[in-house]
């Protein structure tokens, strides 16, 4: 879905029929056409050039990715910029991880927008202060390659249009602990857990769990399409952004697909595999093989179990019994009730032969058919399923998925010590 930046800038755009492009008036400046709402390439980047002495992180290679976000900027909205820490307000604490703590906090300067006055003139502003989340990273005073990474990808993802990756807007440093800040977009909805596991709220309808995948499925298309992989997909890394509209975050795995790199974040020196997410690991993350764009397929196919089951993939297994049984061909519990169309798809993308899985494009041009099915009919198979689940809640039985492969131990010629 579009950023509520561009539904600003959709809603004051007047398209002739005979024109190509959109015009949004001559800069002030050079009198050149603007390249975006109150835009001008040539004299917006120089003036934001002009102005790197004038800040610092105190890390050169903090300092250099900014810098590079805005030199090439391809609009008012799509850079990084360093943001004081004295800048916020009503820092509250929300939740932490491996990698340090998150808040969230009221950000006095507001987002960049671009607006169009009542005269049809472009002009730069910004919304009122706004809640936003920072993402404090744990000894970061000399801040990994990780979360350069991270950021270089999520800079590349928005200028791209990818809107369902999750923005960040800038970097701040906490002036106690030196700790570096990532200043990223708050989504009060939360992660796709908090929808799926949460006991207490009603299970979702099929409609709703086919509108998220389509969404999940689409952002991963435009992540896959710039040759990146995610690495990590698993419903933590899913945030619900409005209705239907969700975001991928944690982009620290992220990489290049043709990336020679094979070690991750939270690994050590020993064992590749030792931080892995191994209920959505694919087996050949456990034989040591990099991640890839079927790996990223795999992890939707065991998220595409939990949308099904509303349970945890592989919840009540230890870590160590898990490996084993995922090279014996064992996968998640879904019910017996799941469409077979839906459970066919997932099959495929669970499949041990990495070459067999459908590809991110294949998954949106599927899932995308199904939401085209009449959802009022009652032959609809998600409708059948929802009425079938009503039913049989109380006492409800399960498939175990498991597809047994002969050669399993011998994927790639690799072998394993289990």
């Amino acid at each position: 879905m579009l950023s509520e930046y561009k539904f600003d800038i959709l809603d004051s755009l007047d398209f002739d029929s005979d024109e190509e492009l959109p015009h949004f008036g001559n800069c002030p400046k050079c009198d050149n056409e603007y390249n975006a709402p109150a835009w001008c390439d040539a004299c917006d980047q120089k003036e934001l050039v002009d102005k790197f002495d004038k800040w610092s992180t105190g890390n050169d290679n903090i300092n250099l990715l900014i810098q590079e976000s805005q030199r090439l900027a391809p609009d008012y909205y799509n850079y990084l910029e360093f943001i004081p820490y004295n800048h916020f307000v009503d820092i509250e604490r929300i939740a932490e991880g491996g990698f340090g703590v998150v808040y969230k906090a009221t950000w006095l300067d507001g987002i960049r927008k671009a607006k169009k006055e009542d005269n049809g003139i472009w002009i730069k502003t910004r919304s009122e202060p706004c809640t936003v989340a920072l993402k404090e990273i744990e000894e970061s005073k000399n801040i990994d390659q990780d979360y350069i990474n991270e950021l270089k990808a999520n800079i590349e993802f928005h200028r791209s249009d990818i809107w369902m990756v999750c923005r960040y807007y800038g970097i701040s440093q906490n002036p106690k602990s030196m700790n570096f800040i990532l200043v990223m977009e708050y989504l009060p909805k939360g992660d796709i857990k908090n929808v799926l596991f949460n006991k207490g709220k009603d299970r979702l309808k099929w409609h709703k769990k086919i509108q998220y995948l389509y969404f999940i499925c689409n952002g991963l298309r435009g992540i896959h399409m710039l040759d990146y992989v995610h690495g990590d997909i698993h419903g933590g890394n899913i945030l619900i952004k409005y209705t239907s509209d969700i975001c991928i975050t944690d982009l620290g795995l992220s990489r290049p697909a043709n990336s020679k790199e094979t070690t991750l974040l939270g690994y050590d020196s020993k064992s590749k595999t030792s931080g892995l997410n191994v209920p959505h690991a694919a087996p050949e993350l456990l034989l040591d093989d990099p991640k890839s764009k079927e790996s990223d397929i795999y992890a939707i196919g065991i998220l595409m179990t939990e949308f099904a089951s509303h349970n945890r993939a592989f919840e009540n297994y230890n870590t160590n019994d898990l490996r084993i049984e995922i090279f014996k061909g064992i996968r998640p519990k879904f019910p017996l009730e799941t469409p077979k169309c839906y459970v066919e798809l997932m099959e495929k993308c669970l499949d041990e032969d990495p070459k067999k899985r459908p590809t991110a494009e294949e998954l949106v041009k599927t899932i995308s058919g199904w939401l085209k099915l009449d959802w009022k009919s009652k032959s609809n198979p998600f409708n059948i399923a929802d009425k079938q689940w009503n039913k049989s809640k109380k006492n409800h039985r399960y498939s175990l998925f498991c597809m047994l492969h002969k050669n399993i131990f011998s994927i790639n010629n690799k072998k394993k010590n289990l």
